[in-house]
């Protein structure tokens, strides 16, 4: 209410992992969620079998991975540790358990927000319940704000404090198989599209148990005296018990041109955060980012030239290095109906979430937005919609490709629990509306002062 008072336009932090800066903008006032990291376990919920956990929403997934792993539960997160709950989960939140047990969003119980107009709000499946500034509460069956915020996109509809979520019990094994293939050797570029042609058919009959990453570059790395490639690392991990079946899946890597393997690796873990705990985030990243929802109708002849051919080309002054990571989906996202929650049916039904980018330098970042944008044209013709925590910043599309037909319902939510359009940031909902950039109302400038600040410290 004070930031409404003084039309000071407000941004909201949970641990700004964010590739356009929706958790800042200049001259706001910032509510950082960083302390506000605390966790409440409850084993005996009727609500989930496994038992449920409320979360904080500046708790980061490193924290919430290592205190679970004391109860012998996982939960749907992010693998990047410094990311917390806000955006992440607002934003649908992929997970390398998500073909096992759905996005972030399929497994929210439960949030507590605060409106624009200083309410507190607790939104379920069934019911919203509203604690009125006046002291009275109230109740609904209306759940759209619930559905909204569930792919919606944080910093736009409220600010959610807290999140309650289904736990799952730890599996009764996790084996990861971690591997390497050359997609280049001495400029022979022809290795490439034989490995892209394999790992596009694999993973359209990957079993749902199945899940991880792919990481690949253009970069060259000296293999042995006089010889260099360019590579991919697959990193798959399985959840469940290790049988023949699965054993018989991943024997078909074991197989595929060993001569071009460059690492192998199949091995139990423990439990998931033995499996996480060692993931460590880079320091700091520049880069300008893309990315698409690899459709399994897509992944084709053509897929596999494209990014062979991406892989293949050389760096230099003018074209930096592109680096791509692809998150695996379909599983069980693939199940969930399309409409039960609000990120882009292109998440439902795409099988990688394939993010790329071009590594520059920070103080020529522009210099490559071009070639950023003409890169990301060719990489969505491979796809359907955009995973809304990795975007480009410059779309000019943006609605389409983060909600596609989800937007009108969204907006439309927007209007009615933030009417004066006063939550905003880059690319969100409404924010074609953003009434901040509006200068103050002669009769507003007229009555309010700003208060006074004393400056510590400085």
């Amino acid at each position: 209410m004070f930031a409404r008072q003084y039309n000071l336009r407000v941004s909201i932090f949970s641990s700004g992992h964010d590739y356009i800066g929706r958790s800042t903008a200049h001259g706001s006032l910032m509510i950082n969620f960083s302390r506000m990291n605390r966790m409440a376990v409850d084993l005996t919920s009727t609500r989930n079998k496994a038992g449920i956990a409320t979360i904080e929403s500046g708790a980061s997934w490193q924290k919430v991975y290592k205190e679970l792993d004391d109860y012998d539960r996982v939960i749907v997160g992010g693998s990047a540790h410094s990311v917390a709950q806000g955006g992440y989960t607002q934003g649908g939140g992929h997970s390398p358990i998500c073909r096992s047990f759905g996005l972030a969003v399929d497994n929210v119980l439960e949030m507590t927000v605060v409106t624009s107009d200083g309410r507190i709000v607790t939104v379920n499946s069934t019911t919203t319940i509203t604690h009125n500034s006046d002291g009275t509460m109230s109740s609904s069956s209306d759940t759209d704000l619930f559905w909204a915020l569930r792919g919606g996109g944080g910093g736009t509809f409220g600010i959610v404090t807290k999140y309650t979520y289904k736990l799952h019990f730890e599996p009764d094994q996790m084996v990861t198989a971690t591997f390497s293939y050359l997609l280049s050797y001495d400029g022979d570029f022809s290795l490439g599209k034989t490995v892209f042609d394999f790992y596009s058919n694999f993973i359209k009959t990957m079993p749902k148990e199945w899940g991880g990453y792919i990481i690949m570059s253009n970069k060259v790395y000296p293999l042995s005296v006089g010889h260099y490639g360019t590579g991919m690392l697959i990193s798959f991990n399985h959840l469940g018990a290790w049988n023949t079946t699965s054993k018989r899946f991943i024997d078909q890597w074991e197989n595929f041109h060993p001569e071009w393997r460059t690492s192998w690796a199949v091995k139990n873990v423990s439990s998931f955060w033995e499996y996480e705990k060692n993931a460590v985030d880079a320091e700091r990243y520049s880069a300008y980012l893309m990315n698409t929802f690899v459709q399994k109708e897509n992944l084709d002849s053509k897929f596999s030239s494209f990014f062979a051919e991406t892989m293949a080309s050389p760096i230099t002054e003018s074209s930096p290095e592109i680096s791509c990571t692809g998150t695996h989906l379909g599983g069980k996202i693939s199940e969930i109906d399309l409409n039960s929650t609000s990120v882009h049916p292109g998440f439902r039904s795409g099988l990688i979430s394939m993010s790329c980018g071009y590594t520059v330098d920070p103080f020529h970042f522009h210099k490559f937005e071009k070639e950023g944008m003409a890169f990301y044209n060719k990489l969505k013709t491979h796809g359907h919609g955009v995973y809304l925590n990795e975007p480009s910043a410059n779309m000019t599309d943006w609605k389409e490709q983060f909600w596609g037909p989800q937007y009108p319902r969204l907006l439309s939510i927007k209007q009615k629990w933030d009417p004066d359009n006063y939550f905003t940031c880059l690319q969100c909902v409404g924010s074609d509306l953003d009434s901040h950039y509006r200068p103050l109302a002669a009769s507003t400038a007229s009555t309010h002062k700003p208060p006074s600040v004393d400056i510590v410290g400085k």
